[in-house]
C-alpha cells in the first residue's frame, strides 16, 4: 500500500496509510500553516532506488521531459520575482547540473498562445541540447491557459512510446482550467508501461489547486511537491530528478533541541568578512551588512536575518539578487564562474529583482531553522536574467555565529 510522507515544522518525517484520512491533514496542515512549506506526497520509503532497479535504459542515463507552466498566473511575484522568472532561473540550473548524457526535453503551455490548444512542444527528448532549451526557456512569455490534460495526452501520444522510462516533471501554478481530467491522463500513461514517473511541483498554489495538483502525481506513481519559496523550489527539483541524478536529498535534518530558558533571537551575533578597502572601484556585488532579526513573529521555528546589499554593472538590465544562508562557505567571492556550493549544507535561499538598472541596492530577509546551531555563513549570487539568465558575480560571504 503506498504511503504519504509530510514534512513536518520540527524537521521529523509523519507516516501514514493513503487514505482520506490523509487528504484531510493535508489541507489543515496548509491552511493553519504549522507544516513545514515542503510537502511531498508518495515518497519511496528510505533505501529503496526505483534508479537501480528501473528507469536506467541499456543505451543510457533514462529521460527527462520537464512540462513548463507559462500561463498568465506565472506573471505573479514569487518571492520577490515573478514566478516565470523562479522557474526560468531554477531549470537553468538544473540543466547545468545535469550530466549532458541525460536525454532533456520541454513542453509548455501558455505563453500568449490563446486558448486551450495551446500546448506545444518546444524541444523534443535528446541528448546534448542544453543550449536549445535554454533559449526556448528564456522566450516563455506568461499568458494563456492551463490546459494540463491535453499537455499529458500529448506526451503520451509523442513522446513517451519512444523514451521509455521518462521522469516527467510538472512545474505549475494552477490546476487545470480547460475542462479536462489531467489526473486520468496520468493514469493512462501509466497504462502504456513505459516505466512513466509522473512528479508535480505546486508553486504556492491554494489548498484546492494542492489536492488537484497531488491526485496527477498519485496516478503518475510520483511525487507531489509544495512549495512556497525559492529554498523549497530548489529542493523540490532536486528531488524530483533524484532517480535519474542519483541525488537522494534527505527529507529533512533532524532537529537539535535548544535549552528552553535561553532567548535564542539573543544568541545570535552578526560577524562581517573582513571589510574592503582601498579598491577601486567596489566589487560589483556585496553584503554590505547584515542584521538578526530574531524568531520569525509567524513561524517560531525560524530565525530571520535582515540582509543589506549593493550591484554595479556595465550596461542596464535585469537582474535577480539570491542570497543564500549555508553551513559552510566553499567558493570565495568573484565573477562568472564562482558559485554557492550548498549542497546539503543548503539552509535557505530567497530573492530580489531589479529591472532596467545598471545599478541597484536594498535589503532582503532570511529565515533559517532556529534548530541549526552550527556555523551560518550568508552569500549571494548576482544573475542578469534579460535573455539567458547569467551568473554575474558571487558577493563577499558574512558569517554569523552563536555567542558562547
Amino acid at each position: 500500500m503506498k504511503r504519504a510522507i509530510f514534512l513536518k515544522s520540527d524537521g521529523t518525517a509523519a507516516t501514514a496509510l493513503r487514505s482520506g484520512l490523509i487528504l484531510g491533514l493535508l489541507l489543515l496542515a496548509i491552511a493553519s500553516g504549522q507544516a513545514r512549506p515542503v510537502e511531498i506526497w508518495n515518497r519511496q520509503a528510505p533505501g529503496q532506488n526505483r534508479a537501480a532497479a528501473k528507469g536506467q535504459s541499456a543505451d543510457g542515463p533514462p529521460p527527462v521531459l520537464f512540462i513548463l507552466d507559462a500561463s498568465g498566473s506565472m506573471a505573479e511575484l514569487f518571492g520577490g520575482v515573478s514566478r516565470m522568472a523562479a522557474a526560468r532561473l531554477m531549470l537553468h540550473e538544473q540543466l547545468a547540473r545535469l550530466n549532458q548524457k541525460v536525454p532533456v526535453g520541454l513542453v509548455a503551455y501558455g505563453n500568449k498562445i490563446p486558448g486551450c490548444g495551446s500546448v506545444r512542444i518546444y524541444a523534443p527528448i535528446r541528448a546534448k541540447n542544453r543550449a536549445t532549451l535554454k533559449s526556448q526557456v528564456k522566450q516563455m512569455h506568461p499568458a494563456g491557459s492551463t490546459p494540463i490534460a491535453r499537455t499529458l495526452r500529448l506526451v503520451g501520444e509523442s513522446l513517451i512510446p519512444s523514451h521509455p522510462g521518462t521522469t516527467v516533471v510538472l512545474i505549475s501554478d494552477g490546476a487545470e482550467s480547460c475542462g479536462g481530467n489531467p489526473a486520468a491522463e496520468a493514469r493512462k500513461l501509466l497504462a502504456k508501461g513505459k516505466d512513466v514517473q509522473i512528479n508535480v511541483i505546486g508553486l504556492a498554489v491554494d489548498q484546492a489547486t494542492a489536492v488537484e495538483l497531488g491526485d496527477i502525481a498519485r496516478a503518475g506513481s510520483g511525487e507531489y511537491f509544495h512549495v512556497r519559496n525559492h529554498t523549497d523550489l530548489d529542493r523540490a527539483i532536486r528531488m524530483s530528478l533524484s532517480r535519474v541524478s542519483g541525488e537522494t536529498p534527505p527529507l529533512a535534518e533532524a532537529p537539535r533541541r535548544l535549552p528552553k530558558n535561553e532567548a535564542v533571537e539573543q544568541r545570535w551575533s552578526q560577524r562581517e568578512a573582513p571589510p574592503i578597502a582601498n579598491r577601486t572601484p567596489r566589487p560589483p556585488f556585496e553584503i554590505r551588512a547584515v542584521r538578526p532579526i530574531g524568531v520569525a513573529q509567524d513561524d517560531p521555528d525560524a530565525i530571520e536575518f535582515e540582509i543589506d546589499y549593493r550591484f554595479y554593472h556595465q550596461r542596464p538590465g535585469n537582474f535577480i539578487v539570491r542570497m543564500h544562508a549555508i553551513t559552510h562557505q566553499t567558493s570565495a567571492p568573484g565573477p562568472a564562474g564562482g558559485r554557492v556550493r550548498g549542497g546539503d549544507g543548503l539552509l535557505a535561499i530567497t530573492s530580489a529583482s531589479h529591472f532596467q538598472v545598471n545599478r541597484g541596492s536594498g535589503s532582503v530577509r532570511i529565515r533559517v531553522p532556529k534548530a541549526h546551531t552550527g556555523p551560518l555563513h550568508l552569500q549571494g549570487e548576482l544573475w542578469e536574467i534579460t535573455n539567458v539568465p547569467e551568473h554575474l558575480y558571487l558577493s563577499n560571504a558574512v558569517a554569523a555565529k552563536r555567542r558562547p
